[in-house]
């Protein structure tokens, strides 16, 4: 595996590692340029809005300013803390181009998972939407739909909600799923891993050192592709 130095390393290493990156674990509103503020508990705030279940890292503020960078949002965008019944959040069989092994949707009959929901406008959800390469002939994730029936919420909301689920299938590690040590859950009997530790798993997968291998990734794009190709057709369980 190729590896280009590039001088903001130890930037570029954090990103991969801090997956799926800090976020409140209770209700906020997010504005982009203003971080996270206290859920202020106006229902009317939601009215309208699409609702995206995220359990990955859609709900962190840290990523949301990524993605919504530079657009307004006086009101505020409502990502309220939640949780999911019969699903749970697992590791996709891909890698992100900065290096990450990302999350995805997957059902789990018996399991509750921590979760949030992201309340957006048809433009917010847009951006959303392409940051997940939606809108590509080959996309990294698809929307699925998922009952109102399976989210407790701090307000009632209408179903089906959205939530993003790897086009590349779920991640096999011993021929079983992996969940996402960072969302807790109950009824689990799958193992659970953090993002350290299924970088390790993967860059094995590959023989390289796992700083290597997110460098690799993160700043070769023939890398990048070339891994998400192997995962995808050697160490994917298909996703339901």
């Amino acid at each position: 595996m190729t590896l280009r130095t590039t001088p903001d390393r130890a930037a570029q290493l954090e990103r991969a590692y801090a997956y799926p990156y800090d976020r409140p674990l209770g209700s906020f509103l997010f504005r982009p340029g203003h971080g996270a503020a206290a859920w202020d508990e106006d229902r009317s705030r939601v009215a309208g809005r699409h609702a995206l279940v995220s359990i990955g890292s859609n709900a962190s503020p840290t990523q949301l300013e990524r993605k919504l960078a530079g657009r307004t949002s006086p009101h505020g965008i409502p990502v309220l803390a939640a949780t999911l019944t019969g699903y749970d959040a697992v590791y996709a069989a891909r890698v992100s181009a900065y290096g990450a092994v990302p999350a995805s949707i997957t059902p789990a009959p018996g399991v509750t998972v921590a979760a949030h929901i992201v309340f957006l406008d048809d433009e917010e959800l847009d951006v959303l939407h392409r940051s997940e390469g939606l809108h590509r002939r080959d996309p990294q994730y698809r929307a699925i739909g998922i009952p109102a029936s399976a989210v407790g919420c701090p307000v009632p909301v209408e179903g089906p909600l959205l939530a993003y689920q790897a086009s590349s299938g779920h991640l096999a590690v011993n021929g079983g799923l992996v969940a996402v040590a960072a969302f807790p859950a109950t009824g689990r009997s799958y193992p659970v891993m953090s993002e350290r530790e299924v970088l390790d798993h993967v860059a094995g997968l590959f023989g390289c050192p796992t700083d290597e291998f997110v460098l690799a990734v993160a700043t070769s794009a023939d890398t990048h592709h070339a891994v998400k190709t192997r995962l995808g057709a050697d160490h994917a369980l298909p996703a339901p």
